[in-house]
Order: structure tokens, then sequence, then C-alpha cells
């Protein structure tokens, strides 16, 4: 082949490949990729305490094209109440869905809603059955840790304490495994003389109406607050408070020398990883059950300012 020819060929071959480069780039201009819908049912979801949660879904769903809806809930009150929100934000046309269950009748869920392989949950603690991705510390460390927590600050021992403890929503296998945990604990370092009330218990109490303790420990954040507002009630400083939780009232009352002792769960981490996870579900049709465990921290007064506590408690602030 002479050389003109083979350069004609050379310059053909550009020519076309320019042309197809132009012609793609025409027929792709103002596409996008697809976003997803995805609503989130949390208890009490405009509670401060969603706050780094919200923040860590927010930057997740940034860099995957979905669309948070935060359903706005007060306090629920059982499964089957939760289940019409959820049915009817499926009506509406959400891709997937954020839950944290008040319950742990997954069959209801099934019979009421049906297929729920978009479903990711946090906060619970149902791994057993194989049928969700669960996002959620190891509900059962957890409370030992907050029992540790007590054993480390009351150094006269545990034997000779009256123990109080607020063990949230029993309804829940996370807040039982909760419990499990702080009571294995302190059985084991010589606690004798306890009492326990549930969220159902001790809603309608006043703070004269609870048995009087030397330690009150609070298993969730709603616990947690309304502990302080029972001190808070008093001049006298009844009980040492130990609990779990993070919202800016547990930590300024922490702070404030209120609370002794706060476990916080990684919270911010906790909504990342639920919209990494669901966005996985939606683009490649997966329905796995992937799992993840988010970590915590024990914050005392002393560890507040510490840098990485503060990781955990203002995630977005530099």
């Amino acid at each position: 082949m002479s050389k003109n020819k083979w350069y004609m060929v050379l310059l053909i071959s550009l020519i076309l490949s320019v042309i197809i480069y132009v012609s793609d780039g025409m027929l792709n201009v103002g596409k996008k990729e697809p976003y997803y819908s995805v609503s989130v049912v949390l208890d009490d979801s405009g509670s401060e305490r969603w706050s780094a949660f919200r923040e860590g879904m927010e930057q997740a769903a940034a860099s995957n094209n979905i669309h948070l809806n935060v359903v706005s809930t007060g306090k629920l009150l059982n499964l089957r109440e939760e289940c019409s929100v959820i049915s009817r934000e499926l009506e509406n046309g959400a891709d997937g869905m954020i839950l944290e269950l008040c319950g742990d009748d997954t069959e209801k869920l099934f019979s009421e809603i049906g297929d729920t392989g978009t479903m990711v949950l946090v906060e619970n603690d149902i791994r057993s059955e194989n049928l969700f991705s669960v996002v959620a510390p190891d509900q059962y460390e957890l409370g030992k840790v907050v029992a540790k927590a007590v054993a480390e600050g009351e150094q006269e021992g545990l034997a000779e304490l009256k123990i109080g403890i607020l063990s949230g929503n029993q309804e829940k296998e996370s807040q039982r495994q909760r419990l499990k945990g702080v009571q294995d604990f302190l059985e084991g370092e010589g606690a004798k003389d306890m009492w326990v009330l549930s969220e159902r218990e001790i809603s309608s109490r006043k703070r004269g109406e609870l048995e009087p303790v030397d330690v009150l420990i609070t298993l969730e954040n709603s616990e947690t607050e309304r502990a302080v507002d029972f001190l808070l009630e008093t001049t006298e400083n009844t009980f040492r408070l130990y609990g779990e939780g993070r919202s800016e009232k547990a930590v300024y009352y922490l702070d404030k020398g209120i609370i002794e002792a706060l476990i916080v769960p990684n919270e911010f981490y906790m909504g990342y990883q639920s919209v990494m996870i669901l966005a996985q579900k939606l683009k490649f049709f997966t329905s796995g059950a992937e799992n993840e465990t988010v970590d915590f921290l024990t914050v005392t007064d002393e560890n507040l300012y510490d840098r990485d506590v503060e990781k955990i408690l203002f995630p977005t602030i530099r």
C-alpha cells in the first residue's frame, strides 16, 4: 500500500472515531444516573438524638443518587402502627426503606408489607433470622460496657449498692440484649439489689414514684434524658446516673456532672453504612443480608473533649 493510501486510511479512521465519540456524547447529553427514593422510618424521628445518624445518611446519599425522605413520626407505640407507616411509604413509591422497628415480629412485617428485600434495619437485633441487613451495635456488649462503667465509677464496689435499671422498650430484642448484658455483668461483680423498669412501666411515673437507688442505669437515650429530668426536679442528687445516649441534652448534662458516664454509639457511621448497603441493593438488585457492627465509646467528663470522642459526638465539625 502506498504512503498516500496509508495516510488516507488513517485519516478516515480518525474522522470516524471522532464522529462516533461526538455522537455518543450527543446521545448522552442530559442523561443522568437514576436516582432512588428511600424512606426512613425511625421511632420519634424528630428527636435531636438522631442528628448524627441523619448526617451520616445524607453524606452517603449525596454520592449515590439517593433522595432521603425521613418520615415525620412521634413515639411509635407498636409494630402494627409502624407497619401502616411503612406500607404507606411503599405505596407512595419508595424504592427502599431504612427502618428502626419498634418490635421484633417480622412475620407480621412480611404478612402486612410483603417483600422486604430492599430494607435495612438500624438499631434492631434480629440477625439470626437472616432476612434483613442490619446495621447496629453489638447490643449485649453495649449493655456490658454500661455496667462496666458503673463498676469503674463506684470504687467502693457494687455489693452494697441499690441499683435501678430503666431498660427501654423491652418489645425490642436489641433492648432485651442490652438488659441481659447489664445484668450478667453486674451479677458477676456481686451486685445483689437491683430493680428493672421497662419504658412502658416508667412512662407514667413521676420522680417521687421511683424506688430510691444509689445508682440508676438507663439503656437508651430517651430514658437517660428522663432520668436527668428526675434529678433536676429535686435539689437532692439522689442517685448517680450512667446510661446510653448521644443527644445534645445528654452530652450537656454529662459535661455538667449530672451524668457520670455515657455510652455513645457511632451513629454517624450507622447512618452512612445503612445508606451504602441499601444503595448496593438498589443498584445491583442484591437481596442478601449484609450486617455491619457499629462501635461505641464510653464518655466521661474526663475524655469528653478528646479528639476521638469529638469525632463521634460531633462528626461534621472540623
